[in-house]
């Protein structure tokens, strides 16, 4: 069956970033209004695709990050400021229930490893770790595993950057500039890179069938710097790419 877009919702900030969680049925998204200053954080249902504001602090959500989401629990920190986005405190919260599991003001983030947090605290940076969830909790959301692919990044000193670039080339008569995102999953390539347009740099992402055959050939975004990692992925059979900064997609793939 033909890959279709399921579902798609537009955000009036950037889309900053997407954060996948194969333990639980959650999609975190961070959202920035550069004019207004101002940071959002959105759970996103995998299955259903319904929409939940989180709200972390009440007036400090612009210096507001993200460090890891795993097993629906979110690690925020605060940025020192904004001349340099130094990370600092930690503010562990259950996404689904809003719970603050844990916060340190003064300790800095080191690895979420199953349900420990680990981290830095004071000045003299003390290596501390504390439990999150009590291990029945963490074993039940240990039963949740979906799968969740990301693509593999190309750079231009990669000895398979060439191979990409004579297969574009050959096929669409397009050539890439800087890096390439490539996947291949169910009898399916995806790949994205930049090209340039009018002096422009444009990002495309192109779905194909493995024979070569063109499905979709999407711009994600049009004027940009260069194409970053983690562009889309892939998670339980289903295509999820942000498109033009604001707006965040959902294709099925059969």
């Amino acid at each position: 069956m033909p890959i279709k877009e399921v579902f798609n919702s537009i955000h009036e900030g950037k889309i900053w970033k997407l954060y996948d969680d194969k333990h639980s049925d959650f999609l975190l998204l961070e959202e920035r209004n550069e004019e207004r200053r101002e940071a959002y954080f959105y759970l996103y249902h995998t299955k259903t695709f319904t929409k939940k504001e989180i709200h972390v602090y009440q007036d400090e959500d612009w210096w507001l990050g993200v460090h890891d989401f795993q097993y629906g629990i979110a690690i925020f920190h605060l940025y020192q400021d904004g001349i340099e986005p130094i990370p600092q405190g930690i503010l562990a919260m259950d996404v689904v229930t809003t719970e603050v599991l844990f916060q340190h003001d003064d300790a800095k983030f080191d690895v979420l490893n199953e349900n420990i947090l680990h981290f830095f605290e004071g000045k003299h940076h003390e290596k501390k770790e504390v439990q999150l969830i009590d291990s029945a909790s963490y074993q039940k959301r240990t039963t949740i595993c979906h799968e969740v692919l990301s693509p593999l990044y190309y750079t231009e000193e990669s000895v398979h950057y060439q191979t990409f670039t004579d297969f574009l080339t050959k096929l669409v008569g397009i050539a890439p500039k800087g890096g390439i995102e490539y996947l291949e999953y169910h009898n399916r390539i995806f790949l994205s890179f930049n090209r340039m347009v009018e002096k422009k740099i444009q990002n495309m992402l192109f779905i194909m069938k493995d024979n070569g055959d063109i499905e979709q050939k999407i711009i994600l975004n049009e004027e940009s710097d260069g194409i970053g990692m983690g562009t889309f992925f892939v998670l339980d059979q289903s295509l999820w790419f942000v498109q033009g900064t604001h707006q965040l997609n959902v294709f099925s793939i059969d």
